[in-house]
């Protein structure tokens, strides 16, 4: 009878440290998640407030590429001199003009991409990519400076979209065009 106590004994106690574990690393990974705090990266004139758990790294294709677990940011500056102004003149033309002008190329390889989208000052469109088995889908922010137009899409797996798009929206709401 003194053993089932002790048996008994021995896996409450076990079992109450599993719980209490459990509790104590979910709650620690919650509120580290909850404290991501800002960064702000800047690149050839752009500069955007992403946070602490992302990295820059070198992608030869894009101006800054900046990735998380949960997202990846790239960047890409299109100078004005690109341009064959006889056929569109990228001088005269809006940021509105431009989304509409490579939303269009993007709806041929990509017929997922939506129509120009404009929220409180953003112009955008999104579009699905499918890589390795998997399907991203991206919004693509357009801006313009003095002598170039940025594009910077914000990608995820297309299963996380829904939960992502508002830290995207703020992400590309930070972006700011300077020298």
């Amino acid at each position: 009878m003194e053993k089932r106590k002790i048996f008994a004994l021995v896996g409450f106690i076990a079992g109450s440290l599993i719980l209490f574990f459990g509790i104590f690393f979910t709650v620690a990974h919650f509120t580290f998640q909850y404290y991501k705090s800002e960064k702000t990266f800047q690149k050839s004139g752009l500069s955007i407030v992403l946070t602490n758990d992302f990295k820059e790294k070198e992608v030869l294709e894009y101006t800054a590429y900046y990735s998380s677990e949960e997202m990846m940011v790239l960047t890409l500056k299109v100078g004005f001199d690109g341009f064959d102004t006889n056929k569109w003149n990228p001088y005269e033309s809006t940021c509105y003009d431009y989304a509409e002008k490579i939303s269009k190329e993007y709806r041929s390889l990509y017929p997922s991409t939506t129509e120009i989208i404009t929220n409180e000052e953003l112009i955008y469109f999104t579009f699905d990519f499918e890589q390795g088995g998997k399907t991203y889908k991206y919004l693509l922010a357009t801006y313009k400076a003095d002598d170039a137009y940025w594009q910077v899409s914000f990608g995820c797996e297309k299963r996380n979209y829904e939960e992502l798009e508002k830290n995207m929206i703020s992400y590309a709401q930070s972006v700011s065009i300077g020298d």
